[in-house]
Parts: structure tokens; C-alpha cells; sequence
């Protein structure tokens, strides 16, 4: 059945299944928060979430909260997301940044051809990456990610960040 958001086609997924969507811009439907994937595939199932025919633009411009800001927020195993663009998280009150794709606690996912760009913060992060392991990024580019301020009470130009992870532990890394 064809979805009117990603929100909707991601959170009714199954493992095994794959989610084609056409070329041409989406926004958010919440104005609070990106797309959040909470379902996971398997091993012998993943779920597959790509570009079909073209590539899909999630533009985040539109969220409105004051806190962390993830456009795209993968917390979830077992998923192939590829050929989609993802841009515009932006940073929030109280130095909270926008990322563009957050693995977060996520293990087993293979992000292939995903551009990310135009954040107020990282690309691409990896949060606790202690407790995410195997993930490949494979031809992905991130450009044009920075944080705005390096704090919203003292408005300083912030660093550029295409990608970051919060751990020691680097064997996502090796992959990217």
C-alpha cells in the first residue's frame, strides 16, 4: 500500500520488507521530530527503505522543537536504507544540534548511497557506538554540516561536523 510519509511506511514495516519511495521532497509530517525508526528486521529478513527510480529528499526545515533535532533517527537492526537525501535538521535552543542520520544503539544496518547535507550539526553520527556494532556506510557523502553556534547563549560560529561518534570504540568506523 502507498504511504503518504515515511513516518507511516516505516513504522508499519516487517522484516523482509521493502519500501520504495519516489523521487521528490518530504517533510516531517510531526513538526517535532524527523523520522524515527524503532522496528527492527532480521538477519535472513532486514527491512529495506530506498529511493525508487530517483532519489527522495527528507527535508527537516520544518521541525520546530527545542531539543535534539534528528532528521533521520535509526534505532533499530537489520536495515538497508539507500539512495535518499537528507538535509535541513537544524540546531535548537539550549545547544542541542540537528543531525542528519543518528544510529542510535542500532547494530547490523547498511546505509548505502545516502547523501547528507545543509545539518546544523553531523551528517551522520553514531551514538553509542559501544553498543552498535557491524553497521556499514557504504558511498555515502555528507558536506555542507555544521553547527550554527557553539552555543545558542554565546553565539559563536560553531565547527563544521560531517560525522562524529560518541564512543572509543571505533569498529563502525573502519566501514565508513
Amino acid at each position: 500500500l502507498p504511504w503518504a510519509t515515511f513516518q507511516k511506511a516505516v513504522d508499519t514495516a516487517n522484516p523482509g520488507d521493502v519500501i520504495n519511495v519516489r523521487p521528490g521532497i518530504y517533510s516531517p509530517a510531526a513538526v517535532d521530530s524527523g523520522v524515527d525508526i524503532t522496528r527492527s528486521g532480521t538477519s535472513a529478513a532486514p527491512i529495506t527503505l530506498r529511493g525508487d527510480g530517483g532519489r527522495p529528499v527528507l527535508n527537516c526545515s520544518n521541525l520546530t522543537v527545542n531539543n535534539d533535532s534528528y532528521c533521520f533517527d535509526l534505532r533499530a537492526n537489520w536495515w538497508i536504507i539507500k539512495d535518499i537525501d537528507v538535509t535541513g535538521a537544524q540546531q535548537y535552543a539550549n545547544d542541542y544540534v540537528g543531525m542528519g542520520v543518528l544510529l542510535f544503539k542500532a547494530s547490523n544496518n547498511v546505509i548505502e548511497n545516502v547523501r547528507s547535507y545543509a545539518n546544523e550539526g553531523p551528517g551522520f553520527a553514531l551514538g553509542y557506538s559501544s553498543v552498535s556494532a557491524n553497521n556499514l556506510f557504504l558511498n555515502c557523502d555528507a558536506y555542507d554540516n555544521a553547527d550554527r553556534v557553539t552555543s545558542v547563549t554565546t553565539p559563536v560560529p560553531g565547527n563544521g561536523q560531517n560525522s562524529q561518534t560518541t564512543s572509543s570504540t571505533y569498529d563502525n568506523l573502519d566501514r565508513v
